[in-house]
């Protein structure tokens, strides 16, 4: 199968790969990669990330796909390093990670609230630091590497939210986090390196079980929870399936400029 991103193998990483958007990007670029590429696949949950690996041998079974179970809130620079460990570099001409593990946090919170550290602690241990040290461990892995880091952003990044202000902070942060990435490798211009193109990616509203769980919550804010049952009732939300062939759609065209941001409705 030839694949539409590369020449070659391409390694590809997807954080929170056991359900939802993480699942569903693992399974739609699996079928636009070469015999021999490599997929890694993280979550929390092993029973999951083995149905996601047994829909991607069903997808394309010339992929070797590993999965790792990591508490990625938790987990510390050495458990990325191992998670890396065994990898050659130099077999592979791209190398693709997908930042897409993160948490909504907890409702009905509003910013006045926030006086818990260690709440605050652990809400950005999971959706900014551990992005942050992965990323790095990642680059420094394949540093002679052609490089597509994808950064699963949200309309969040650029809007407020009632409520959602660790949400709207976090992923702001990290757009502004990879806009600095793709600056720095830009400025590099280093004949050794294969290169880097940074993509921040906003799904559009999907439905998965992290907005069921959501809406579940007594907590949640009436608006928010209002706009959900709407998009849901109108059929307006999207599918994960729907957002992953977007993002393939993309990488496809490979018409962004590095360091942009864009939404599922550009």
């Amino acid at each position: 199968m030839a694949s539409k991103f590369s020449e070659g193998k391409t390694f590809l990483l997807v954080t929170g790969a056991s359900r939802g958007l993480g699942q569903a990007f693992s399974i739609a670029l699996a079928g636009n990669l070469n015999e021999g590429s490599v997929i890694y696949l993280t979550a929390r949950t092993e029973a999951a990330l083995i149905e996601t690996r047994n829909e991607i041998a069903r997808k394309n079974e010339a992929l070797e796909v590993r999965y790792f179970v990591i508490d990625l809130a938790n987990a510390e620079k050495q458990a990325y390093m191992d998670i890396l460990k065994n990898i050659d570099p130099k077999q592979f001409n791209s190398a693709i990670i997908i930042h897409n593990a993160g948490s909504i946090g907890k409702q009905g919170q509003m910013v006045c609230d926030y006086d818990n550290k260690e709440e605050l602690c652990h809400y950005y241990s999971l959706n900014l630091f551990s992005v942050m040290i992965l990323n790095s461990v990642f680059m420094k892995t394949f540093s002679s590497a052609s490089k597509t880091v994808i950064n699963i952003s949200s309309l969040a990044a650029l809007q407020p939210f009632v409520t959602w202000g660790n949400y709207c902070a976090g992923k702001a942060a990290r757009d502004a986090l990879f806009k600095v990435l793709a600056l720095e490798e830009n400025e590099k211009n280093d004949l050794s390196s294969g290169g880097c193109k940074v993509l921040n990616y906003a799904p559009g509203p999907v439905h998965t079980t992290m907005i069921d769980d959501v809406l579940k919550d007594e907590n949640v804010h009436h608006g928010l929870k209002e706009n959900f049952c709407n998009m849901i009732e109108n059929k307006t939300i999207l599918k994960p399936e729907q957002s992953a062939q977007k993002l393939v759609e993309i990488l496809e065209e490979n018409k962004f400029q590095s360091g942009d941001h864009v939404d599922y409705y550009d």
